[in-house]
């Protein structure tokens, strides 16, 4: 859980330099990892038991992080918010993809 909380501080650390503009920041990793941020968030604690670590399992059996799917996220003072995962860009991907063929 140590790389889940350094990814929560380095979001929060990135709206602080970026102040009350809108920043854009992306990313990249396995499903299982990004669950497990969120998982984190939701539960707003990093500390694990294996209570805890059993309920993570839960959750990403659970839920769903397709292959290049964009969730966004927003930092407010303490908090990180964020939506649902997007695939709509992968399905334009597709159609470009097939006209070129």
């Amino acid at each position: 859980m140590i790389r889940v909380r350094l990814i929560q501080d380095r979001l929060q650390q990135l709206a602080t330099e970026a102040g009350n503009a809108d920043a854009l920041v992306l990313v990249f990793s396995h499903a299982w990892f990004i669950r497990a941020v969120i998982w984190t968030l939701m539960m707003q604690s990093t500390e694990l038991s294996a209570q805890q670590m059993w309920r993570l399992h839960h959750f990403a059996a659970a839920s769903s992080v397709p292959n290049g799917a964009i969730s966004k996220v927003q930092v407010r003072a303490s908090e990180i918010w964020f939506t649902g995962m997007s695939t709509a860009h992968l399905s334009l991907m597709d159609d470009e993809w097939l006209d070129q063929t």
